[in-house]
């Protein structure tokens, strides 16, 4: 399999996207509209993005250890660093996932009881 690189740069500018994707689909999903005030917003953005770390962390040791079952191959990397793949893979899931919930949340009929 080919070398995985990508900056270190662009898995932190993924990992901030996912942390406000997340935060504007929880509100969404618990308000109704994006979000009610700029410092609940960061709020909440950072508290998703400490879970994102854990999650980032449980999944990425899970991989890294049973990476040829996950991957289908061994992670071999020129530095010895390959804490990226894992990382992109992770958070890739999670953005696609939230993206897939917010169009779940366009498409379907709200079924509010008021």
């Amino acid at each position: 399999m080919a070398k995985f690189t990508i900056p270190q740069s662009k898995i932190w500018l993924l990992f901030v996207l996912d942390a406000l994707a997340l935060t504007l689909v929880r509100d969404q999903i618990e308000y109704g509209k994006l979000w009610r005030s700029w410092s609940q917003f960061l709020e909440l953005t950072f508290i998703h993005a400490c879970g994102i770390g854990l999650l980032l962390i449980v999944a990425g040791a899970s991989i890294m250890t049973f990476d040829k079952f996950w991957l289908g191959y061994k992670i071999e990397t020129k530095t010895g660093n390959s804490t990226e793949e894992p990382m992109f893979y992770v958070l890739m899931t999670l953005l696609v996932a939230t993206i897939l919930v917010l169009v779940g949340l366009s498409v379907t009929p709200s079924f509010d009881e008021d």
